[in-house]
């Protein structure tokens, strides 16, 4: 298993993994992203196309205003796919032994936070609140994940080996 480590900003060491391709489209799949306004276009034999704006296409008024709420929807979705991928992630791609001792428990309650039951939103809790203190953390948590979820040349190279070895076994 890949795996690679990261410093917080409260010196917390967190061991990072992968994220399952499945989780990610998952996700993917729960957020609507909205599809950019339209305008038609005239072809020669007399018919139309619709297409899609870009930011150079807009002329109008009201497409300038169809493309501020687009942007708005747009960022409202992309905001919430982050979430979920990054909610995700440190439930299932941070490794991390949760301390015997309650103390951190305690302190939470005494802020006025619950306890969760569910041992993933416990580890969920205490990643959020006892490992990050900076805004940049859960970013640099993200594209370590990102990273070690890619499928590189290094892996693609083991399969086909791999491949190959059973192949040949076949036939010796």
């Amino acid at each position: 298993m890949k795996t690679a480590t990261y410093e917080t900003s409260l010196g917390f060491v967190l061991t990072l993994k992968p994220l399952s391709p499945d989780i990610l489209a998952a996700i993917r799949e729960q957020v609507k992203f909205p599809d950019p306004p339209t305008y038609e276009n005239e072809l020669l034999g007399g018919g139309k196309e619709t297409i899609f704006h870009t930011e150079e296409t807009i002329e109008t008024e009201e497409e300038k205003t169809a493309w501020a709420e687009y942007l708005k929807e747009f960022h409202k979705a992309r905001t919430l796919f982050y979430e979920k991928k990054l909610r995700a992630i440190f439930r299932r791609c941070i490794i991390i032994d949760l301390p015997d001792d309650n103390e951190w428990k305690d302190l939470l309650i005494e802020d006025g936070i619950k306890i969760p039951d569910s041992p993933a939103e416990l580890k969920y809790l205490f990643i959020t609140t006892q490992t990050l203190g900076s805004v940049t953390d859960p970013m640099a948590i993200m594209t370590i994940v990102d990273d070690l979820s890619l499928f590189s040349e290094e892996d693609l190279n083991k399969v086909k080996n791999m491949f190959q070895r059973q192949i040949q076994g076949d036939v010796d």
